[in-house]
């Protein structure tokens, strides 16, 4: 999962990443 790579890199990703994370 996109968003949790980011949490885990402990990035707080914006609503466009996760947009983005969602649309792939």
């Amino acid at each position: 999962d996109m968003i949790q790579r980011f949490q885990t890199a402990g990035i707080i990703p914006t609503e466009q990443e996760i947009k983005k994370a969602q649309d792939k």
